[in-house]
């Protein structure tokens, strides 16, 4: 699966991207305010990397740890996910292994940053 996204900067990038893939696994926008605040632990000095790495522990924390991200900061030299936890009685929609290097696009386009990202499902 192909997902686009955009951003004026590389955080809103990166958080755009995220929205994307959760509303896509969840059927639905995450919303709701971060009840804490968890580094991405990888932190490559490509940003298309970057970006990977930001929505892949973004699955992470919603299969592994039922944690849905709500919020993207950047903070020192990394982003910081914004938690809250997945209701007990609800569960993801579609399940998405992974944010892929495939066919990977991120370039600058009228000022704004634009991401071409590849799911495996």
């Amino acid at each position: 699966m192909r997902l686009m996204a955009w951003g004026e900067d590389e955080r809103a990038l990166l958080a755009n991207a995220v929205a994307g893939v959760l509303s896509t696994a969840l059927g639905t926008r995450a919303r709701g305010a971060a009840e804490r605040w968890s580094p991405v632990p990888s932190w490559p000095r490509e940003p298309a990397h970057r970006l990977v790495a930001t929505v892949n522990e973004a699955l992470y924390h919603l299969y592994v740890r039922r944690a849905v991200v709500v919020g993207v900061r950047m903070r020192g030299n990394r982003a910081w996910l914004g938690l809250v936890d997945l209701p007990a009685h609800s569960r993801p929609r579609a399940e998405i292994k992974a944010a892929t290097f495939h066919d990977l696009a991120l370039e600058r386009r009228g000022g704004r940053l634009r991401a071409v990202l590849t799911l495996d499902l």
